[in-house]
């Protein structure tokens, strides 16, 4: 599972505003169900991933996949967001199983690519006979402006069979 994390304020280009989190959070409890997820493998960035941590922590396995310890990744990917995304983090590393990405990367892009990539790899171990879904939560278009992990996520699922349910995050 990967996904937008929400807006910073006054972000340039809306792709997850912070008044769409209760609609996209229906749209995802629904897509869960839906699926009958029993094993949720993602990050936990502020947004999608812990809004999806969240909403299956009674009735489903959960694996994060960060790119470095959790506080190195609360300070880069939670904290800078307003809301209860911190608290929220915390929660869910505290009940979830947590793995970090290990490996000597150039810079945090190279981390996160690895990230994604260990993301889709845990899902198909998981998945056994039984291919895994791609959840993917966002507005539907890759960003111009900076490496795009969302879009990334997508074409690797793509490309290694992986089936891809989109949630938007438009209104």
């Amino acid at each position: 599972m990967a996904g937008r994390r929400v807006d910073a304020p006054g972000a340039p280009v809306p792709r997850f505003a912070a008044e769409q989190i209760d609609l996209v959070k229906e749209r995802l409890a629904r897509t869960l169900e839906r699926l009958e997820v029993d094993t949720l493998v993602a990050s936990g960035a502020a947004g999608a991933d812990l809004l999806a941590m969240r909403l299956v922590e009674k009735y489903a396995r959960r694996i994060i996949i960060l790119p470095f310890d959790s506080a190195r990744f609360e300070l880069s990917s939670v904290a800078d967001r307003p809301g209860s995304w911190v608290a929220d983090f915390r929660s869910t590393i505290a009940t979830a199983t947590v793995e970090i990405v290990t490996g000597r990367f150039a810079d945090d892009d190279d981390a996160y690519v690895a990230t994604t990539e260990r993301i889709l790899q845990r899902a198909i171990e998981l998945g056994g006979e039984n291919n895994p879904v791609g959840i993917v939560v966002w507005e539907g278009e890759p960003r111009q402006d900076s490496v795009d992990h969302t879009a990334m996520f997508v074409r690797r699922a793509r490309e290694l069979g992986i089936r891809i349910e989109e949630v938007s995050t438009r209104p």
